[in-house]
């Protein structure tokens, strides 16, 4: 963010003008989340093409092909959070008010999607002829999604805790 934008930036808190709700990011944390991300998605197309080729030389290990994909993302995207917490570039300088209400809203979708997906009909089983059940594996995935959703909010109350702290000094 060049200084002429952050004063404008200023200049819009003070006078009361509505500020837009993107999340604002120094410098520093826009190179280290543009990192974070060219590693998560590498480490993503990675898994994604090695479970592909298993898949389709016969090793079928599973009974959908979009159930372990859909476990990787997540599993990225905890990685990508978790990298990014670690370097201090998960929240932006406006607060955590954005990446509150994602993780609500991540939390709120897992369960929604987890009580759509239980079926009475259908016993619940993690392998399936032989194979990783589908039903387990999209289980997995949102288990994994409220996961991220649970993280991101201990991050932030513990970035916005040490904030108060800072400001109290």
């Amino acid at each position: 963010m060049s200084m002429k934008s952050f004063d404008k930036f200023c200049e819009k808190l003070i006078t009361g003008e509505p500020v837009p709700q993107k999340e604002i990011f120094d410098e520093r944390q826009s190179v280290l989340r543009t990192k974070s991300l060219v590693t998560a998605l590498t480490c993503f197309g990675a898994l994604s093409a090695a479970n592909t080729m298993l898949m389709e030389c016969g090793l079928k290990w599973s009974e959908s092909y979009f159930g372990p994909i859909a476990i990787f993302m997540a599993v990225c995207y905890l990685v990508f959070l978790l990298d990014n917490a670690r370097r201090g570039s998960l929240f932006g300088v406006n607060g955590t008010a954005k990446a509150t209400m994602t993780a609500i809203l991540l939390i709120v979708q897992g369960a929604v999607y987890i009580l759509l997906n239980i079926d009475d009909e259908e016993p619940f089983c993690i392998i399936k002829d032989g194979m990783v059940s589908k039903v387990f594996l999209l289980m997995m995935f949102f288990v994994l999604v409220i996961a991220c959703g649970i993280i991101t909010i201990i991050l932030a109350h513990k970035f916005n805790k040490s904030r108060e702290s800072e400001e109290e000094k």
